[in-house]
């Protein structure tokens, strides 16, 4: 990329369609919310209303508080985490929980 700098970049984003890579530092890798689905929940039918609960992105992440947007009339969520979030990436999990009690979870389609 020839990029020379004492400080270390990290691809935050990239355009296919123009076929570049967004770079930044440390700081721009976090995220606030996400778009997943298909969903899949514990109970059969996704809650009604928007809740608070946890969510977990990775396998070796922890438990992220934030809330949850069921989107009407589709089988998907909006999320919108309380702190930003690092490695949020479309095709991961979104696993959903209810203090430490598993309730559904759905792929990452967009993050935002």
């Amino acid at each position: 990329m020839g990029l020379t700098t004492s400080t270390p970049y990290y691809v935050v984003s990239k355009d296919s369609r123009s076929n570049k890579l967004i770079v930044g530092d440390l700081s721009s890798l976090g995220k606030s919310s996400l778009s997943a689905g298909p969903m899949s929940w514990t109970k059969g039918a996704a809650p009604a209303i928007p809740f608070y609960g946890f969510v977990k992105t990775r396998y070796t992440a922890k438990l992220a508080p934030a809330r949850i947007i069921p989107i009407e009339g589709q089988n998907q969520i909006s999320i919108q985490f309380s702190e930003p979030q690092r490695d949020l990436t479309p095709g991961q999990a979104a696993v959903i929980y209810e203090q430490d009690t598993m309730i559904g979870g759905g792929i990452i389609t967009e993050v935002l």
